[in-house]
């Protein structure tokens, strides 16, 4: 492969650039998901050898005086620059350093700023802690710093004048060999292997290809010290070699390590060469698992598409000791389309900020997080507040106040809020692609935020998709029953209407136990179904080929009363939030209809809400506000509508036949669509909640 090469000195030693200028020159030796809608991206990766030429202290153990006398392994600096399509950047910045000390950050931010215009917020820098590197942060050492600074700026700008077109995705996988080395004693916490104590095995990985479909970079993680070696050369540690194996292995790729919140993590074994060679294979091994190496079909591939969204900002943390004022700690929110929500800590972070923050924003709706420490700021632990009761070497660095935890978890929670409220409207694939039929319909979600829909992996069928994306066969409709909408009542019943047996079907939510609630042979279908308050049932139920509708309530005792005959042909139906009105969309005659429910719960006053001039409609949501959300079958988009029919918005869903569409997640503002053209569920964030799942809370 032909690499445009730029060379630079640092400290009197000569180190390389490598772009992706030429990405499309290596054939791809693995299956493709052709998946056209994700092709907005661009990005452009480079790396420099940062590998001191002459002797120099290490850091790391306190207890080396001795600088380093040769190399093991190069140290590498590089940089993943990513842009979305509305021009919105991004940059990694990944370090075989001991930390991103201040001057470094500082120096670098600045410049970036000046000559890329690339602001702070907008740039991660991670050192993947390495106890075989130098110690730059030394007045011995200035040289290698300022010309480390210059560098690594270079190395930014490479990276974004190397951007082409290209396809972002997120896939993780599990690797084994870090463990907690906080062992209990009767003397206190001991640095020593604690097979039982917390640990994060999770291997995150940010897969970049070409437009082609080649591999071109990787960006993974994973929580452990770099502290498998000790001796007096350069090397990049476990890391290091993880990365240089999974570079051989894909030539013309590169792969960027993130460090991860490894405070109180060790690799084991250790202090021999070859267990940091053999730690580096395994997780290079798990980055191949991860990315679904070798496989024919591809399932566990989130593909990213949406904006860039991207915060820094610092929070003072307080010191136990009264003379020391405030620290100033910075916490950086990125949000990789509306998918991957990646929060970088700074300095040497403990396991449980990585469990807890997973855990806790999890309830996001697309619920991919990746926390990573060691990020743009370095000054001893941060311990959690566990660690720093308990005591031990981790709590010992600082004597920080037990508020030490509670005050970053706050800060994260805040700005991921505030770019979650930022990002509303962008849809993002939430299954894989063809994991359904085309006889995709009928989205509904429980009081617990699973999502089901009809006919997934074969007809006939219910899909269940929990909050993580995950699918599976739900249950297995009888004869030759085919569902289409879904609804829940008060007690958690599924509600499902079978077009083919003229059925609405009821499935006990314990024991997934099938009845018949109504039926009755005059139905053309039915289609959809809208739920009232008490109960009652209204269905929408077209003939398709006299291109002709009527409209159905069926009662809670499962007694059926046809309430509207002679329209078109019927489709999306629900009710306002007051109940007193219906609402329902003529798929062929493009026309969406609203009616006044009596007392009597019949219908009058049919007045014509917004027609349109082309394209289908067909499956309908209303939010708390009675706003309508409308697919727009053919055109694949979905329309937000206030109940007078004023067009607020169109979103995009990525494919071009949308069959329907609910609200749920955490907050009620998820809303799922069913698209058929890839066969898959996308989601996008709403501002207001949807008004089923409203009344699923009460």
């Amino acid at each position: 492969m032909v690499k445009r090469v730029i060379s630079l000195a640092l400290a009197g030693s000569l180190f390389s650039v490598f772009t992706m200028a030429n990405w499309n020159e290596l054939a791809a030796t693995e299956p493709k998901n052709e998946d056209q809608s994700t092709f907005d991206w661009k990005a452009g990766v480079a790396k420099a050898k940062i590998t001191p030429s002459r002797r120099m202290a290490m850091a790391g153990y306190a207890a080396r005086k001795e600088p380093a006398e040769g190399t093991e392994q190069d140290l590498y600096a590089k940089a993943l620059a990513i842009q979305d399509s509305d021009g919105g950047q991004f940059v990694f910045v990944t370090l075989d350093l001991i930390g991103v000390i201040a001057p470094l950050r500082e120096a670098v931010e600045k410049r970036v700023t000046s000559r890329f215009g690339l602001k702070p917020e907008r740039l991660l820098m991670n050192a993947s802690h390495t106890h075989c590197g130098p110690d730059y942060a030394s007045s011995e050492n200035k040289d290698y710093l300022s010309e480390l600074t210059e560098s690594v700026v270079e190395l930014i700008g490479h990276a974004i004048e190397s951007m082409d077109p290209a396809r972002l995705s997120y896939c993780h996988a599990k690797c084994g060999f870090a463990m907690n080395r906080r062992t209990p004693s009767d003397s206190g916490f001991l640095n020593h292997p604690m097979p039982d104590g917390p640990v994060d095995h999770t291997v995150p990985v940010l897969r970049v290809d070409s437009a082609k479909g080649d591999l071109r970079a990787v960006l993974f993680g994973y929580a452990c010290h770099n502290t498998t070696m000790g001796f007096l050369k350069w090397m990049g540690d476990y890391a290091g070699y993880a990365q240089q194996y999974f570079e051989e292995d894909h030539p013309g790729t590169t792969a960027l390590f993130l460090m991860g919140c490894g405070g109180d993590q060790n690799p084991y074994p250790r202090r021999e060469l070859k267990y940091a060679q053999i730690h580096g294979r395994t997780l290079a091994t798990a980055v191949e698992s991860a990315i679904e190496q070798g496989q024919r079909n591809l399932h566990h591939r989130h593909y990213l598409s949406g904006p860039i969204q991207s915060v820094l900002e610092t929070v003072d943390l307080e010191f136990a000791t009264p003379d020391r004022p405030d620290k100033p700690y910075p916490i950086q929110v990125l949000r990789i389309g509306n998918n991957l929500q990646l929060i970088a800590l700074g300095s040497e972070t403990t396991i449980d900020y990585s469990l807890r923050l997973k855990r806790e924003l999890a309830n996001d709706p697309n619920g991919i997080v990746w926390i990573a420490g060691y990020s743009n700021f370095y000054d001893g632990y941060i311990p959690s507040r566990r660690v720093l009761v308990e005591g031990g070497y981790e709590a010992q660095s600082r004597p920080w106040k037990p508020s030490l935890e509670g005050r970053i978890v706050t800060k994260v929670h805040e700005l991921s809020n505030r770019l979650i409220d930022d990002v509303l409207f962008v849809a993002s694939p939430f299954t894989s692609e063809g994991g359904f039929t085309d006889g995709i319909e009928g989205p509904a979600c429980d009081k617990n935020g699973n999502l089901y829909a009809v006919n997934f992996a074969k007809q006939q069928t219910i899909g269940l998709v929990r909050p993580d994306g995950s699918t599976e066969i739900y249950l297995e409709l009888p004869g030759s029953s085919v569902g289409n909408g879904i609804r829940f009542d008060r007690h958690g019943t599924m509600l499902i209407a079978d077009y083919v047996g003229h059925n609405v079907i009821a499935v006990d939510p314990k024991t997934k136990k099938q009845r018949v609630f109504a039926h009755d042979d005059r139905m053309n279908q039915p289609n959809d179904l809208a739920i009232a308050v008490d109960g009652t049932l209204y269905a929408s139920d077209p003939n398709w080929k006299t291109g002709t509708g009527q409209l159905w309530r069926i009662d809670v005792d499962g007694t059926t009363h046809r309430i509207a005959e002679g329209m078109g042909t019927t489709n999306g139906i629900d009710l306002s939030p007051d109940g007193r009105h219906l609402y329902v969309n003529e798929s062929v005659q493009r026309k969406i209809w609203a009616f006044d429910i009596t007392n009597e719960k019949t219908l009058e006053n049919k007045r014509l809400i917004r027609e349109f001039e082309d394209h289908g409609f067909d499956g309908m949501r209303i939010d708390i506000d009675g706003n309508l959300y409308v697919t727009r079958y053919g055109k694949g988009t979905v329309v937000k509508m206030s109940p007078e029919g004023d067009l607020l918005r169109e979103i995009d869903v990525l494919g071009g036949k949308p069959s329907n569409i609910c609200f749920g997640g955490p907050d009620g503002r998820s809303a799922y669509v069913t698209e058929v053209e890839h066969r898959r569920i996308v989601t996008f964030r709403v501002d207001r909640p949807g008004l089923e799942w409203v009344r699923h809370q009460r």
